[in-house]
């Protein structure tokens, strides 16, 4: 196994055309979404009244369907995001009353996780399936994949 040689590395020419946008992830419901990045970031609401925190999750698809669907080979996997905005209080505490915070009620529960709940635990754990949409990304003009949800039920 050779060393990795950083300067090398930044000094290596390129002199192929590089892909400038990802391919998305096929609409649909795929089987084993693993999530492997989990991050929580605040974001300035645009009218400056405040701010808000959002989930930030990559996940993994590792379902052979979609693999051969989009032509992946060998250990190369589709992934896509799933974020969702946090229902917090003053404090920054998460609320739980009545349906605050639902999705990420869901999403527990999608991925076997009980109480009391971290959402660090979340980094790689594994649900059934999750459904993707695309969307158009206004700043790139790109098709982007999103996951809108994610269940224990595996797609038959």
């Amino acid at each position: 196994m050779s060393t990795f040689n950083p300067e090398a590395f930044l000094n290596m020419e390129v002199d192929e055309d590089l892909a400038t946008a990802a391919v998305p992830v096929a609409e649909g419901q795929w089987n084993d979404p693993i999530i492997k990045v989990v991050d929580a970031r605040e974001v300035q609401r645009k009218d400056g009244s405040g701010s808000f925190i959002s989930l930030d999750c990559r996940v993994e698809i590792h379902d052979p369907e979609l693999k051969l669907e989009m032509d992946y080979e060998g250990d190369r996997v589709p992934s896509a995001r799933y974020s969702m905005i946090l229902d917090t209080d003053e404090n920054g505490a998460l609320r739980t009353e009545g349906d605050a915070n639902w999705r990420l009620g869901a999403l527990f529960e999608a991925c076997g996780m009980e109480r009391p709940y971290l959402l660090v635990n979340l980094k790689g754990a594994s649900a059934g399936s999750c459904i993707v949409k695309q969307e158009l990304n206004e700043k790139t003009q790109s098709m982007v994949s999103n996951i809108v949800s994610m269940s224990e039920d595996r797609r038959n």
